[in-house]
């Protein structure tokens, strides 16, 4: 049996794709397959997969990324599945470190790696852990709070796992990972490896999404997620105000991005009334009363986060 699949869910990149298997077939750790799921691309997509066909496993499927994941995943031959988005890269130690901490720790279901953040010129821009602090355990209610797990491409599973917790949700447009990593956190502990074992491309074609399709998604994401019970690890952590005001919080931490700040106020103050001990709606409280809007705030951010690297040399 194999050790590893890496799957590569694809559709129209014909600028990346040869790099991102190129960067598969470079790792030092040699026991793996690639196997790439094509989204129905007509840009030459194809034509760059089909200078691999001797080392990459093609299938075709036009319902989605999430499906295309799920076709993978079936399709698998590895005790572990990698995902690849197909305009990243894999760093060459990415699989031999992410194998070795799962066949060192046999309980946790998931690893995760930190990522360098790249425009398109390929020049680093950040960690991922410069924007998120990772975590690692049982991180189900850290992990309700904010997705420190950056992307698809730093996650390595047991597929045994995916199986057992059922894989991904095909009636999500996006966010679908952020749900499963959710889902499968109430059944395992989450590893993390504070090395940067992926380079993620930030360019046009996968940062420009439509807003409110993504608010749509994210609060879809929430309803599901507080539905959760399977496990006793989400009921003895998830007593209702704590849910209630998480969901109140998420809902005015959404329209506070789509600039509809006043809207957001009301959220963040409903969640503040319901659980008062929680720092975060505090803080965009202040921003939304102030009418500090979400440009503003990232420029700060910024600011703060290169002055903080200043200080670290």
């Amino acid at each position: 049996m194999l050790s590893v699949s890496v799957i590569i869910p694809v559709f129209n990149c014909v600028r990346f794709i040869s790099e991102s298997i190129g960067s598969v077939l470079k790792q030092t750790y040699r026991d793996f397959e690639i196997i790439v799921v094509d989204g129905g691309s007509t840009d030459g997509t194809l034509d760059e997969i089909a200078k691999f066909s001797d080392k990459v496993k093609l299938f075709r499927s036009k319902r989605g990324t999430s499906y295309q994941k799920n076709i993978g995943i079936k399709a698998a031959n590895g005790r572990f599945i990698a995902f690849l988005d197909a305009d990243d890269l894999f760093l060459s130690e990415k699989l031999r470190l992410t194998v070795k901490f799962l066949q060192k720790n046999p309980s946790f279901g998931l690893v995760y790696s930190d990522s360098v953040w790249c425009d398109e010129k390929e020049r680093a821009v950040m960690l991922s852990s410069d924007e998120w602090r990772p975590k690692s355990g049982w991180v189900f209610r850290e992990l309700l709070k904010s997705c420190f797990i950056s992307t698809a491409s730093v996650v390595v599973c047991r597929k045994e796992v995916l199986i057992k917790v059922g894989l991904f949700d095909i009636s999500f447009a996006q966010n679908e990972d952020y749900e499963l990593w959710l889902r499968l956190s109430t059944f395992y502990p989450i590893g993390y490896i504070g090395l940067p074992l992926v380079r993620h491309r930030m360019w046009e074609g996968n940062i420009t999404k439509k807003r409110h399709e993504a608010f749509f998604y994210s609060i879809r994401l929430i309803h599901k997620v507080l539905k959760y019970r399977n496990t006793s690890i989400y009921n003895n952590i998830g007593l209702g105000w704590f849910r209630r005001a998480l969901l109140y919080f998420k809902i005015g931490h959404f329209l506070y991005y789509l600039q509809r700040i006043k809207s957001a106020r009301r959220w963040i103050i409903r969640s503040i009334f319901t659980n008062p001990f929680c720092f975060k709606p505090y803080f965009f409280f202040l921003l939304t009363t102030f009418n500090i809007n979400p440009d503003r705030y990232r420029f700060l951010k910024k600011r703060i986060l290169d002055f903080g690297t200043y200080l670290k040399h």
